[in-house]
């Protein structure tokens, strides 16, 4: 960047002679108007030029023999005879003012012919009065002074036009707007009219030029060939313009990505998939009304319903010998646990497993760096950015500020409106708020103080930090701020970046690149840079690939945040970011959850203890209450959970934080449920057991208590356990399917969660179910609840012989909602429900947005949410994308083949960065911004053909630009005009460094030579670190990058679209690059294969989930569905259809979750996608206890059994899982967290009330159509 500096002071020089055009004679017969030089004029860069002389006479001749008439005939063949108005000196002076404009043109053949052309056309064409006209001269000096050149105008739109998108590489922007175009404010664009006037100063041409453009030529208008940017310009040269110097050569079709709008499908103008799955639910509707129908008219009216349980005949069901041995066993288990001492030594052992299993906490360290947490090690992303950070380094640490102004209103100067943040006292108190952040002082990790200066990205090497603000403008510096033209000053920076003047001023900021406009300034509206009403600072610090290295940029940045947190300007508003804030406000994110969490589960213990209760009267409250079995239940999921984590620990499993929030959730969920199955139904046995009615019979009939007393803990176990045993197994499988899955926050998710299940399980036969038989021998002794050794009176007959009646929810399943749910009429019209509803959800699946907006997982007070704000709304350019070349088994020599990477003539029409700049055409499909890329293959191979930058000692040590020395000569490494090596004589070749000379030792002169305004093109400040070198003999290139920048992005669809496209234009590259390299081949030997072109940019390692989120969710949810049929399957005593009709109910209850989630703007990302895998496995405690107890009620009727199941399971099943999370739930919405809020409350709210309506309502209709008589 620096380079351009530079280039634009020494292009103005040259420009000046760019003014003719082509010409209207006046005279009858030309002659000269100038010969000679008799003065010299300061320009703008503090340089002298020379000043023809003002002569009116004919043309004289030159030597024959001289190189002046060689270099003259060469550039301008057609004077055929030897008369020309300049002489041998003129012809110097021309070369010596044209050598950076050739160095700035060189890339455009026909800009660079034309340009040169007609300065020499001006100076020594024998016939300049037909063009030229002196309108002021110097009588005592005889100097010319000021002039008039006439030109066509069609010839001078030809020369602007060939000349107008030449690009200069270092700073992605065109030569002529920054250095040839008289420019006052930075709205308006170069235009003809701006590039001859700007050549006509005077300063910038050594006297006042006034080009004069006429409509039409003379007839005696001489004629020179003048070319279109396409066309290549004779025997100048045999070469175009590149396509990033002129559109026009772009090669076509344009190979530009598809655009990022959603493509949606249209049948007969409607949505495809909403037509489709309309036009498949009515033929369904019809179908099974036409059956209804039919089955009318041929068999008896539809019943209407009524209790048929009680008149079923019942028959004995026999299950297979396998089942019926698990039965046995849980039997076996159930008596052992009534058992005295054996019901007191379980819980211990239960609790010594958990303990031994914790122990492995000891190793915890959670995987907290959202890089490892949400990208697999082996992901496209990781492995690219550890190519990168190899190479390169890593990316540095952003620090940003946003600023803006408060109270303060636009204001006018001059003819120009000027927005608040140009208002001088805004900006002095910019100045010390940036000198206030740049001199913070930190404790480093060796205990010593330490500034920002030792930190921070210094491009230079000089320790001056890159500092990207608009106070670079004027080089940090308070005096020039403060001075009355500060104004002056903005206007030509902000129009030319990268302006220079040697006693002027010098737009290029302290660290040694220019202050990009889009970059600096912000909130304006398209191109009214001046209407800006924010300001950005941003600093650059270093970083390390080991987070423990960052150690001295973290300790600064909580210094820099402090700062800004408290900084309070009565005339400036600040929005910032740092490196770490991030990851600070998620961590104050997750301990401002706890107080929500905890309140959940207190929550959801009460209604535990309340309702595992059978209250009989409030006398009877502590005696009927079961506070310490909810209480255990609580325990049980926390030793479950922990246990876990210590297990898997100890293994070396990492865990992640994501499991404290959703784990236990879902175990509590699962465990719950089980709870409240084994407890309803040892209530429902206690009919088979008369408890004695007095504590004297007690005592009398001890031994015949206590074997009523096992033999209920027999049958309920015999009777529940499989069931739990069954949905444990599922819903562990599922879940340690779904660690099949390459995403670690996923992954290690489903492994503790089907870890978790399993020890839950275990944990509940261990603990849970020996203190039921506790906690029912003191309830059956009117013993308190807490209080063991208070007793409460015995009660009259009917209250002690309430273990006869049944449970209000079994009373009411079993006599009113079985009946009417399963009546002929309802069953049609639930299934008709819901198959609108699964077909509804399907058509809206496609429109879930993708992503994870950050706002989201910030708190609602976090200060960066007023910086995504500003992001959003203000800042005019994205983050930095490299186009990074790896070449893993060396088989690229860059010094062979420097045409398939750069942009200039003679460059492959499909080089790196031609297509970069053709797709950068179209930026808002490939999210890139409109510029051309930094190429140092571009700005090397110019510098290497410029006298002033390419210098040697006699020596062979390197001579710096700024060294006046007369022992400094020219570089002879690019093949010009004048070379006869067999290399250089091949016109691919012309301009191209030599390859024994291209490493060694002009690579390193180039990327440690400073820009200077004599040599622009030196390479330290933006190219010092876009190589990598080999450790062979000639340091050979191992790598390389060509950086740009991509468009603002604000939302994560847009983010992910510019990962995306930005792939598919790597991808486009790497193809057309092995094409050409192919086709170069020596040997059959070579291979490109392993060649790549890839996009990095920092953003990419967290956004490439979402290219495969949907193919991940669907991965995932399939191994689960697939896990929970085979389990089911087996369990069931391999019945196909029952198996079938529960996984088509969690398909169901999927799929309307995801409906619910587009009616939610709940978007698809891990965090989503770990709710719906853990979704599946809750829904399975909403399918496969009724479904097991409807498989194993001894009817014969389908319709009877599923009344059965229903009666059995559905009240536990309502009373249990649904109604205990649902109370837990709605504590969530009170979080203060927007995550929680939406990813947590909207979602497991959605998970509780689809899946208890799909177990409740839709699988026992299910169970009952599908069902065969047995």
């Amino acid at each position: 960047m620096k380079s351009a500096l530079g280039l634009l002071l020494k292009c103005f020089l040259i420009v000046f002679i760019d003014q003719s055009t082509i010409i209207s004679i006046v005279q009858s017969k030309p002659h000269c108007m100038t010969r000679g030089k008799c003065g010299e004029a300061d320009s703008i860069l503090g340089t002298k030029l020379p000043v023809s002389c003002y002569y009116r006479g004919p043309p004289k001749p030159l030597r024959i023999d001289s190189k002046e008439y060689e270099q003259i005939r060469s550039i301008v063949p057609e004077y055929s005879q030897n008369l020309y108005c300049c002489d041998e000196q003129q012809i110097n002076d021309i070369e010596s003012q044209l050598a950076i404009p050739r160095n700035l043109l060189a890339r455009c053949p026909s800009c660079l012919f034309n340009f040169v052309r007609i300065f020499y056309h001006m100076i020594c064409s024998p016939e300049q009065s037909n063009f030229i006209q002196v309108t002021e001269s110097n009588i005592d000096s005889n100097e010319v002074l000021a002039m008039q050149v006439d030109i066509t105008k069609s010839i001078g739109e030809t020369i602007f036009d060939s000349c107008a998108n030449v690009q200069m590489p270092a700073g992605g922007v065109t030569v002529l707007s920054q250095f040839m175009c008289d420019l006052t404010d930075a709205n308006e664009t170069c235009t003809m009219d701006k590039f001859y006037g700007y050549l006509g100063k005077k300063g910038v041409s050594p006297i006042a030029i006034n080009f004069n453009f006429i409509a039409r030529p003379t007839t005696e208008q001489i004629k020179l060939d003048i070319y279109k940017c396409y066309q290549t310009p004779g025997t100048f040269s045999n070469k175009t313009c590149s396509c990033a110097d002129c559109e026009e050569s772009c090669p076509k079709p344009i190979p530009i990505p598809p655009s990022k709008d959603r493509i949606e499908w249209k049948l007969f103008g409607l949505d495809g998939i909403a037509l489709i799955m309309g036009t498949i639910y009515l033929i369904l509707f019809i179908a099974s009304v036409s059956c209804v129908i039919f089955y009318l008219n041929k068999n008896k009216p539809i019943d209407a319903g009524g209790n048929k349980l009680s008149r079923a005949r019942s028959i004995p069901y026999e299950q297979p010998w396998i089942h019926e041995k698990i039965c046995t066993l849980f039997g076996i288990y159930g008596r052992l646990c009534a058992h005295f001492p054996i019901n007191l030594l379980l819980p211990l052992i239960g609790l010594s497993i958990a303990v031994v299993m914790s122990i492995g906490l000891k190793k915890f360290d959670p995987i907290t760096d959202p890089i490892h947490l949400w990208s697999t090690e082996n992901s496209r992303a990781r492995i690219e950015k550890r190519y990168f950070d190899e190479n390169f380094g890593p990316f540095f640490r952003l620090e940003t500020v946003v600023l803006t102004p408060k109270y303060q209103q636009s204001f006018q100067h001059g003819q120009d409106r000027f927005g608040p943040v140009f208002n001088q006292s805004f900006l002095l108190a910019f100045f010390q708020l940036q000198e206030d952040i740049l001199n913070l002082k930190f404790r480093n990790r060796n205990g010593t103080y330490s500034q920002v200066s030792d930190i921070c990205l210094s491009p230079m090497e000089n320790r001056i930090c890159m500092v990207q603000s608009a106070l670079g403008w004027f080089q940090n510096k308070k005096s020039l701020l403060e001075k009355a033209d500060y104004l002056d000053r903005l206007k030509q920076c902000i129009a030319t970046p990268f302006h220079i003047e040697k006693n002027g001023i010098n737009c290029l900021a302290p660290y040694g690149g220019p202050i990009f406009p889009h970059i600096a300034l912000a909130d304006y509206e398209e191109d009214h840079v001046y209407e800006a009403k924010a300001m950005v600072l941003t600093l650059a610090l270093k970083n390390a690939i080991e987070h423990d290295d960052n150690f001295d940029a973290m300790q600064w940045e909580k210094l820099f945040l402090d700062y800004l947190n408290q900084y309070n300007n009565s005339l400036i508003d600040v929005a910032f970011f740092s490196e770490r804030s991030l990851s600070d406000e998620i961590d104050r994110l997750s301990n401002s959850n706890i107080s929500t969490i905890l309140i959940s589960y207190l929550v959801m213990f009460i209604y535990i203890s309340l309702a595992l209760g059978d209250f009989t009267t409030s006398k009877r409250f502590l005696v009927d209450s079961r506070i310490m079995l909810g209480l255990t239940g609580i325990l049980i999921v926390l030793l479950s959970v922990i246990s876990s984590i210590g297990l898997l620990c100890f293994f070396g499993v990492r865990s992640t934080l994501i499991i404290v929030e959703v784990i236990p959730f879902l175990v509590l969920a699962v465990g719950v449920d089980n709870l409240f199955i084994l407890v309803q139904h040892f209530e429902r046995l206690k009919c088979e057991l008369r408890e004695l009615q007095s504590e004297s019979d007690l005592s009398d009939n001890q031994t015949d208590y206590q074997e009523k007393l096992r033999h209920r803990m027999e049958r309920l176990l015999y009777t529940v356990a499989p069931s739990i045993l069954l949905a444990t197994c599922a819903e562990s499988s599922c879940f340690f399917l779904g660690a099949l899955t390459p995403m670690p926050a996923v992954r290690i998710f489903a492994i503790n969660a089907g870890l978790a299940l399993l020890l839950a399980f275990l944990f509940q036969m261990l603990i849970f179910v020996p203190l039921l038989a506790i906690d029912a021998k003191r309830q059956d002794q009117n013993r308190w609840e807490l209080l063991y050794f208070r007793k409460t009176k015995i009660f009259s007959s009917i209250e002690v012989n309430r273990s006869d009646r049944k449970s209000f929810l079994y009373i009411y399943f079993n006599k009113i909602y079985a009946p009417f749910l399963l009546r002929n009429s309802v069953r049609f019209v639930v299934s008709m429900i819901f198959l609108a509803w699964f077909f509804l959800s399907v058509t809206m699946i496609p429109k879930i947005q993708i992503g994870l907006e950050q706002k989201l997982t910030m708190p609602k007070d976090s200060y960066l949410l007023k910086f995504f704000d500003a992001q959003a709304d203000k800042l005019k350019v994205g983050p930095p994308v490299y186009f990074v070349v790896k070449d893993p088994n060396n088989r690229l020599d860059y010094s062979m083949m420097q045409n398939i990477f750069c942009s200039q003539e003679g460059c492959s029409d499909y080089s790196v960065t031609n297509m970069l700049s053709l797709v950068a055409k179209k930026s808002n499909q490939s999210y890139l911004v409109r510029s051309t890329p930094t190429s140092w293959i571009d700005d090397y191979i110019l510098w290497s053909q410029s006298e002033k930058c390419c210098r040697t000692f006699p020596n062979g040590s390197f001579c710096s630009s700024d060294v006046e020395s007369d022992q400094c000569v020219k570089c002879s490494i690019a093949c010009d005009e004048y070379s006869d090596d067999d290399w250089c004589k091949n016109s691919e070749h012309f301009h191209r460094i030599r390859p024994n000379n291209f490493y060694q030792p002009y690579l390193d002169y180039f990327v440690h030579d400073e820009p200077n305004p004599d040599c622009p093109k030196g390479g330290k400040a933006s190219y010092l670190h876009a190589i990598s070198r080999r450790n062979d003999k000639r340091s050979s290139i191992r790598s390389s990058y060509f950086m740009t920048y991509h468009n603002p992005l604000s939302k994560s669809n847009d983010f992910t679209w510019a990962l995306k496209n930005a792939r598919l234009i790597g991808d486009k590259i790497t193809t057309k690059i092995k094409e050409q390299l192919s086709s170069r081949k020596s040997s059959e030997t070579d291979s490109y294969d392993d060649i790549e072109i890839f996009p990095y940019s920092f953003f990419y390692v967290f956004y490439e989930q979402y290219l495969t989120i949907w193919r991940d969710s669907a991965l995932h949810i399939s191994f689960a569905l697939l896990s929970i049929w085979f389990v089911t399957f087996l369990f069931l005593s391999f019945q196909l259809i029952t198996s079938l009709v529960v996984v088509l109910t969690i398909i169901s209850i999927v799929i309307d979750l995801l409906g619910l989630m587009y009616i939610w703007n709940v978007p698809l990302n891990a965090i989503s996608l770990v709710n719906l895998v853990m979704s599946v496995g809750i829904s399975v405690e909403f399918c496969s206890h009724i479904a097991r107890a409807t498989k194993m009620a001894n009817y014969s009727c389908p319709k009877i059994r599923a009344h059965k199941g229903l009666a059995d399971m559905g009240s536990s099943v309502l009373s249990g899982i649904t109604m205990t999370k649902f109370f837990g739930i709605i504590i969530l919405a009170f979080s203060p967290s927007v995550i929680f809020q939406v990813f947590y409350f909207r979602m497991y709210l959605g998970i509780i009330i689809i899946g208890a309506l799909h177990g409740l309502i839709l699988l026992p209709v299910l169970l009952s159509i599908t069902g065969t008589n047995q």
